[in-house]
């Protein structure tokens, strides 16, 4: 992971090591902006429990990472909406101690699909303290990251926005709508041909 770092206008890569620091002394770090989904690999899933809330399903995760896995929790717990939407995510040590807390306090529409659109993350020892995030335009994100490349200057460095990471996602969601539609007018064209061949046949 590269950061840029405003006070000295340097470009600075993290490592490993500082992967669990404060991100530019907010309460994320580097790990929660940098990953995508690596929670689906490192990690076994189990379902706690399922509700109803606001008229959708929400069902309740508990992630417990793999031995093996490269990361510092000893367990998350995620509440996610039927439409994706990820509504809460508890961070606890591996003593079972709750960190820290991600919570999605505004849920929109943007780019025709739902979105968490402001977020808090806070850790438990600060109540009075948090990090808000506000997403204004997500279309936005190819065009913001064309501006970071150039200011960068850094060609041997690869400046991705979030459309970027989750292009494979994209590719099968549309695939999945073409082939909805390509079995919803063959259905309708053959409803069509059934319907016009039992008037003729009346008609007769």
């Amino acid at each position: 992971m590269w950061t840029y770092a405003p006070k000295i206008n340097r470009v600075l890569k993290v490592p490993s090591s500082m992967m669990a620091q404060s991100w530019m002394g907010s309460d994320f770090s580097n790990k929660d902006v940098s990953r995508a989904d690596t929670i689906i690999d490192q990690y076994e899933h189990r379902i706690l429990e399922t509700t109803r809330e606001d008229g959708h399903t929400v069902t309740v995760i508990e992630s417990i990472p793999h031995p093996d896995a490269a990361v510092v929790w000893g367990k998350e717990v995620l509440r996610i909406r039927d439409d994706h939407v990820l509504l809460a995510e508890d961070f606890y040590d591996q003593d079972g101690g709750l960190v820290k807390s991600l919570r999605s306090l505004e849920v929109g529409r943007m780019g025709g699909r739902p979105l968490a659109i402001r977020q808090r993350m806070q850790k438990a020892e600060k109540k009075n303290e948090w990090t808000e995030v506000r997403v204004d335009d997500i279309d936005r994100a190819p065009a913001a990251a064309a501006a970071i490349r150039m200011a960068l200057q850094r060609p041997e460095l690869r400046v991705r926005d979030w459309q970027e990471l989750n292009s494979q996602l994209f590719g099968a969601l549309a695939l999945e709508k073409l082939a909805m539609f390509v079995a919803l007018g063959i259905a309708i064209l053959v409803a069509s041909f059934c319907i016009a061949g039992t008037l003729t046949l009346m008609v007769q």
